[in-house]
């Protein structure tokens, strides 16, 4: 999904109240800052972002249906997996991408 379909998607979203939510929304959905060390999870969509973190998070392959995995939770910047690469992200980033458990 590229950046104009993300945003696309987010803007339908916040276009539908909670109730009338897209179907691919998931109830267990919650923000990647919140996935526990050693988790892997499936993005469902980006939130609220800019087009420039839409841009970054499409280069390094944080798009609708990819898989990351948490690699540390410590203090300061995520790090994590997307397929074979490793990537630290800010929490304020990743507090704007949906997971779901794969």
């Amino acid at each position: 999904m590229g950046i104009h379909a993300l945003q696309e998607h987010d803007n339908e979203a916040k276009a539908n109240p909670e109730s009338e939510a897209p179907a691919a929304t998931n109830r267990s959905a919650m923000p990647l800052a919140l996935l526990p060390p050693g988790q892997t999870a499936c993005v469902e969509r980006i939130l609220g972002a800019g087009q420039g973190i839409v841009r970054k998070l499409c280069a390094m392959g944080i798009v609708h249906g990819a898989q990351v995995t948490v690699l540390n939770a410590q203090p300061g910047p995520l790090m994590l997996r997307v397929g074979d690469v490793r990537y630290a992200i800010g929490r304020g980033m990743a507090q704007h991408i949906l997971v779901t458990p794969c």
